[in-house]
């Protein structure tokens, strides 16, 4: 009989035991903003450099303006992070010279509009793009090579996707954009 009750009360009070020596910390993801002024960054460039921590959010606000210069070309997205944009703002332009955006791994890109913007996840793993528009001003491109665990769902306007050595891939709900010769 000591037995049971050992083993009925032992998990409970080493718990409780447990607990008044060891206290635990809920952490919330925090939002990383980016806008011409008044948030943490004004270039998307600059956020990533500072790096949010894994699970935070980067939002590109109202008023945020694409900068050729200000965002240098290409941006590594960190891993763990999701991108996301006030309605209206645009990443890209098609006046200048194309954007890459490299996502990271468990990167989640969503509510965005793309102009102009290259993406290429190879060799990433849970990559997610997620209500975005694709503008049809200039070519945009997806690329995955070598890539695991894919969603693209819900986004307008995509022009072109290259797909190789991609396991666990859903894509639906999409509108594509149908261009000829390019």
């Amino acid at each position: 009989m000591f037995r049971a009750i050992f083993r009925v009360l032992f998990p409970a009070l080493s718990c409780g035991v447990f607990g008044m020596f060891f206290s635990f910390a809920v952490v919330h993801a925090a939002t990383t903003t980016v806008c011409p002024s008044g948030c943490d960054f004004t270039s998307l460039n600059a956020a990533v450099i500072a790096p949010p921590a894994s699970g935070d959010a980067i939002v590109l606000e109202t008023g945020y303006v694409y900068d050729e210069i200000a965002e240098g070309g290409s941006i590594n997205l960190p891993d763990n992070v999701t991108l996301t944009c006030d309605s209206g703002v645009t990443y890209g332009d098609s006046a200048q010279a194309p954007s890459y955006l490299y996502p990271g791994s468990t990167n989640i890109l969503y509510g965005c509009t793309f102009e102009n913007t290259n993406f290429d996840a190879s060799g990433k793993v849970d990559v997610r793009f997620l209500e975005n528009i694709f503008s049809s001003a200039a070519t945009s491109q997806l690329v995955f090579t070598l890539t695991t665990g894919i969603t693209i769902r819900d986004n307008q306007g995509i022009q072109k996707v290259h797909f190789q050595n991609v396991d666990n891939a859903i894509i639906e709900n999409n509108v594509f954009e149908c261009r000829f010769g390019n």
